[in-house]
């Protein structure tokens, strides 16, 4: 017959507790949408006089927009003279002349 268990041997079933239970995961918060809530006011492609370094202004095409939230977008020129700019900021652009297709629809 098995001899009864000492005080100091534990069953298999019981909690050992020289062990720290493990926490429960926390719950991820559900992921936001970063979709801009209103469209950029320049279409990629449209044609704009945009300032140049703050100085002048020049005719350029946009090619990219990057929101920055609150409804503002940052975006990337390519002046026709072949120079980029990036980082320009709605307030240093304008519509080219006569170009109808420069706003978003």
């Amino acid at each position: 017959p098995r001899e009864a268990a000492d005080a100091t041997t534990q069953r298999r079933d019981e909690p050992d507790p020289a062990r720290v239970p493990r926490a429960k995961p926390r719950a991820r918060p559900p992921p936001t949408s970063k979709a801009p809530t209103a469209a950029p006011a320049y279409a990629i492609g449209a044609r704009v006089e945009a300032l140049y370094e703050g100085a002048d202004w020049f005719p350029a095409r946009v090619t990219a927009s990057k929101p920055l939230g609150g409804g503002k977008f940052s975006y990337a020129v390519a002046y026709d003279d072949g120079a980029r700019e990036t980082k320009v900021l709605e307030t240093r652009l304008r519509p080219l002349d006569g170009d109808e297709a420069a706003s978003e629809p």
